[in-house]
């Protein structure tokens, strides 16, 4: 055990997840009886989660690894530049090109699709999702074919990110200047590396970076480049610094009108990151074009993936019946959008281009531009969204803004999934039929020693178990439902012993009458597995419980910490501010780490476990804590461990839609994890290589009659593959 060395996992979660613990939160018992249904919260994007203070450290604390996707770096860096030169006949490589396909411009969006569609396969009701019972569907193709096995890959990140590294990769991107340093939002180190014209941003691995310009530019009236001339300008740039080392398709970006993006494939199967649309997020490459024909931004990530084996392959109708079964939403992810919005009107000849977003509630009209200036927006279109985030090409008067076009810049709602299993969701607002989506893949489970499954995903009870006496944790969360009700969730942690593995259950009965008070506090119960949801948890009827430690209650404390030698161990002993002396459980269970630095002030909750005692210490069981900053004494505070965490019901809007989609186009893909903030700590580690596996989807896209696009994925490996 070393006081300055905390484990770096935590350190580096603890960084990502904006808490107030930030260096210690729950203990692993704790964790565990919140884990499946916060893994499966986070993953289904479908709902806004209000989650209390003391939810958000459980996440790191356990080792979930839901890393926060802090696009920060990415975002920021997206912005409009000035010309890079290309050079007209760029070097020759030492690589051959590889062939890529252009497809036609994308037309432009429609109000609507015209009913062009076929019936659905034999033995598909044409209502087949079963989170959508409201939609029915058809499809405008005929199915494709699909061989009987595929490959399934294992993404293995490679090369460590150092100076030196950042420095050869800046190199080969011509540019050769000064590289600093600096510590990222999630604890890892970001390099920089710029020659006063071009900035380079580097993030976790030397050939994961963004690229841009650095002198700033405004918009521009032209419109973008037709779609086959960006992908010239890009192939040119991209193969004189040996970038199209790979196969691949280029495809317009969703959520960049200027944008090329270069998908890899594997085995000439295109390679997906996630659902819907993610601006920020990085595949393999995306580049913008100006109009000018000058490159604005790049962002580049190679990804490296190693056979795992070949596995029988569903086609795709048996892919399309999934989406009937009763564990739908854990073998899909959809996203539902809003059709594209712009309005023209006989306005002033534009004499610029700006953008940024619209204060439009209660009568404000006030325009505020991205660089700096704010102005009325002249005759608003009485269908503008709330806040909207505008493209505006217009004249500035003495009266406002005069506009001739409008684009609603709607990025709409995507999701990812990075290393760590963690995943990014967004969108929403307030169109209630469109700009979301949900549901989440099932762990893939392949019996091979280089990928175990989980081991919170293997569940030792079975239906019809019985207990007596079992001790474990007790939880509750309150569930707030859309028509302002609520109803209570009881939850129970048993931690685990020499004969049987820790499990997580939901617990319910009459017995249970009066059990909230008893709060992160361990109960003992007696009762019966009576079924197991959708999401492998079981639900046990309790007969009876009782308290392991009947009238300790949690408290809180404040003091300071520090390690010592005890019986021949290394302990962490806490010294209140009254001076009485405690040892810490979890640090005599297991090897533990100070929330600060030794002798800092520090507050804790926890309860002293009755006649427990280590080296004539009495024990005290921590159960959340953090470094007191300005806080000197209790007085005024308010228990967290004692509080009912209060979750959103995760009801699935889809349910409430209706209309008809065509399917107009299906498709074979590999999904992926994004390595965008990945951190190395978490992708080398074996515990989450499951998170790293490239699996076959089967991914079908089409339209609302209305305009709206549908995009659903499903899992395309049979159930015995999936956990």
């Amino acid at each position: 055990m070393n006081d300055q060395t905390p484990d770096p996992l935590d350190d580096t979660l603890s960084e990502s997840l904006q808490t107030r613990w930030p260096a210690r939160a729950l203990p692993e018992r704790q964790v565990q009886t919140m884990l499946t249904h916060i893994e499966t919260q986070n993953r289904k994007l479908t709902m806004q989660t209000r989650i209390s203070n003391i939810l958000r450290p459980v996440a790191f604390v356990g080792g979930l690894a839901m890393l926060v996707l802090a696009l920060s770096w990415l975002l920021g860096s997206l912005r409009p530049n000035p010309a890079l030169e290309i050079p007209a006949t760029p070097p020759p490589l030492n690589t051959p090109v590889p062939e890529s396909t252009l497809p036609a411009e994308p037309p432009a969006p429609t109000a609507a699709v015209e009913p062009t569609s076929t019936p659905l396969p034999a033995a598909v009701p044409d209502s087949g999702f079963l989170t959508m019972p409201g939609v029915t569907f058809s499809f405008a193709n005929p199915l494709p074919t699909a061989p009987a096995q595929i490959p399934v890959y294992l993404q293995d990140p490679q090369g460590e990110l150092n100076e030196d590294t950042a420095r050869a990769m800046a190199v080969q991107m011509g540019v050769n200047g000064e590289v600093t340093s600096y510590e990222g939002e999630g604890g890892d180190t970001v390099y920089n590396v710029t020659d006063g014209n071009i900035e380079m941003i580097f993030n976790s691995y030397p050939d994961q970076f963004s690229y841009f310009p650095i002198a700033p530019s405004t918009p521009t009236l032209a419109d973008p480049l037709p779609f086959d001339q960006r992908v010239t300008i890009a192939e040119a740039f991209l193969n004189a610094h040996g970038l199209l080392d790979y196969p691949y398709r280029v495809e317009p970006s969703a959520t960049d009108p200027n944008g090329v993006r270069f998908v890899e494939l594997l085995d000439g199967i295109p390679l997906v990151y996630g659902v819907g649309k993610n601006p920020g997020m990085i595949e393999r490459i995306n580049i913008s074009i100006d109009p000018d024909g000058q490159i604005s931004s790049l962002f580049h990530s190679h990804h490296h993936y190693q056979p795992l084996g070949t596995y029988p392959l569903l086609t795709a109708e048996q892919a399309w019946t999934r989406l009937a079964a009763e564990n739908a939403n854990a073998r899909t992810r959809y996203a539902i959008l809003a059709p594209a919005q712009s309005w023209t009107r006989a306005g002033l000849p534009p004499a610029e281009a700006l953008t940024g977003y619209l204060s439009n509630e209660n009568g404000d009209t006030t325009f505020y531009a991205d660089d700096g200036r704010f102005f009325p927006l002249l005759d608003i279109p009485t269908d503008m969204p709330l806040y909207p985030v505008l493209a505006i090409k217009g004249t500035v008067t003495d009266a406002g803004l005069d506009w001739s076009e409008i684009t609603l810049t709607d990025y709409g709602y995507g999701s990812m999934m990075s290393c760590g299993g963690g995943g990014g969701g967004g969108g929403g607002g307030d169109i209630p039929i469109a700009n979301f989506g949900g549901g989440y893949f099932a762990t893939v489970a392949l019996g091979d020693d280089r990928v175990p499954v989980p081991t919170h995903l293997v569940n030792p009870l079975k239906l019809g178990d019985s207990m007596a006496g079992v001790e474990g944790t007790f939880t509750v969360y309150r569930i707030l439902h859309a028509d302002g009700t609520a109803t209570m969730q009881y939850n129970f942690w048993y931690p685990g012993d020499e004969t049987q593995p820790s499990w997580f259950g939901q617990i319910t009965g009459e017995a249970l009458t009066g059990v909230e008070p008893l709060q992160n506090l361990p109960i003992k119960i007696w009762g019966t597995v009576s079924s197991i949801n959708e999401n492998n948890v079981p639900i046990l009827t309790v007969d009876r419980y009782e308290e392991v430690y009947p009238g300790t209650s949690i408290q809180a404390w404040q003091g300071t910490e520090q390690i010592v030698t005890l019986e021949g161990q290394e302990v962490i002993v806490f010294t209140s501010q009254d001076g009485a002396q405690y040892v810490d459980y979890n640090s005599i269970e297991k090897e533990d780490f100070l929330m600060g630095e030794a002798g800092g002030l520090i507050l804790i909750e926890g309860y002293v476990i009755p006649d427990n005692t280590f080296a004539g210490y009495p024990v005290i069981h921590m159960i959340m804590g953090s470094p007191v900053d300005g806080q000197t004494t209790l007085e005024n505070y308010t228990l967290q461990g004692t509080q009912m965490i209060e979750l959103e019901d995760s009801s699935d809007p889809a349910q409430f839609l209706t209309g008809h989609v065509t399917i107009e186009n299906v498709e074979l893909m590999y999904a992926a994890a994004t390595l965008t903030q990945c951190n190395p700590i978490v992708s080398n580690d074996p515990a989450y290589a499951y998170t790293l596996v490239a699996q076959p989807v089967w991914r079908f896209t089409g339209h609302f009659d209305d305009g709206r696009a549908f995009e659903v994925q499903i899992q395309a490996l049979p159930d015995e593959y999936l956990q």
